[in-house]
């Protein structure tokens, strides 16, 4: 029976994967200037610094690395503090499973100044245990500590507890830890390679309590 559930944001809870996708190109137009077609491609292959690099060289900027970095995560901010949406049914999905007795979290990559804002704008921290980022633990989803972690703090186990998330290589690794996961449809992650990982994939949270109560119910 489900004791507790540990949830991904930016493109599980959160429609926010396409504006990191987006950001760099944000950040151009902000400075008057026109972005390439598939910027998003060119940068998706290079590092952060590298990234950055290349929209100083490419578009003439005359700002700084620090500087660009700094504009870009200032645009971020404001993305996640005024805009950023729950996906269609997420809050009503939380306080379903809270109102039940399971206990939730969100384990995200995200830094904590940027994604707290949302979900307490969003109105789904009063569901939450406790939010944990990946730099506050010190490793990322590849390594499944993480998870064990959240997992422990929530006094679960690999059989009580539900892992949600949209990403392929998060998904890889609750999966091989062990969990059960509902891999939830994002426009920014390829179905093709998270379905076959999962236990469920569904393009949207259920709205019935109904189906929330078949889903507690489910022996992991």
């Amino acid at each position: 029976m489900l004791g507790a559930a540990i949830f991904d944001m930016d493109g599980t809870l959160l429609d926010s994967q396409w504006m990191w996708k987006d950001v760099g190109a944000c950040y151009l137009r902000s400075k008057g200037c026109v972005p390439e077609e598939r910027l998003d491609k060119t940068l998706a292959a290079l590092s952060v610094t590298e990234g950055t690099q290349y929209l100083i060289d490419t578009y003439h900027l005359s700002d700084s690395i620090p500087q660009v970095m700094e504009g870009i995560m200032a645009l971020m901010a404001d993305f996640y503090r005024f805009e950023a949406q729950l996906k269609p049914n997420a809050r009503e999905f939380l306080r379903c499973l809270h109102r039940c007795g399971v206990k939730l979290c969100v384990v995200t990559a995200t830094p904590r100044e940027l994604c707290l804002p949302a979900l307490e704008r969003c109105g789904v921290m009063p569901y939450l245990e406790f939010l944990l980022t990946v730099d506050e633990f010190g490793k990322g989803k590849n390594h499944p500590d993480i998870f064990l972690h959240a997992m422990e703090r929530m006094g679960g186990t690999t059989e009580t507890t539900l892992v949600f998330e949209d990403a392929v290589h998060a998904v890889q690794t609750a999966a091989k830890a062990g969990f059960s996961v509902i891999g939830i449809a994002d426009l920014e992650t390829d179905r093709k390679s998270v379905e076959p990982l999962c236990r469920e994939y569904w393009t949207e949270f259920p709205v019935s309590e109904q189906e929330v109560y078949q889903l507690i119910k489910l022996t992991l």
